[in-house]
């Protein structure tokens, strides 16, 4: 969008095995269960950007509700400043909530 900046911030919550996780000395993913990260993560993104956009790889495939703990994990980011949160993983449409 013209004249907006926008920070994309990226957290994988379903993952085969801990290795799959970004470390100090290996590339990876952002762990999706760490919601003291995931708020940092989330609040600088918000310092920098005029919209911050969260996508998430999370819930249980071919569920139709998000668990309790997606649900916690979403109101802690937008707390922390995420303006959208795009998850993804359970190949089904869930609920959206404003």
């Amino acid at each position: 969008m013209k004249g907006w900046s926008i920070a994309v911030v990226g957290f994988g919550g379903v993952l085969p095995t801990d290795e799959w996780l970004a470390g100090p000395d290996h590339p990876g993913m952002a762990s999706g269960d760490d919601i003291p990260t995931m708020v940092t993560a989330v609040r600088a993104a918000d310092e920098l950007a005029d919209l911050v956009i969260v996508a998430i790889h999370w819930g249980v495939e071919l569920d139709l509700q998000p668990r309790p703990e997606d649900i916690e994990r979403a109101h802690a980011m937008i707390d922390a400043g995420a303006d959208i949160i795009f998850g993804h993983h359970s190949h089904r449409l869930n609920p959206m909530g404003t």
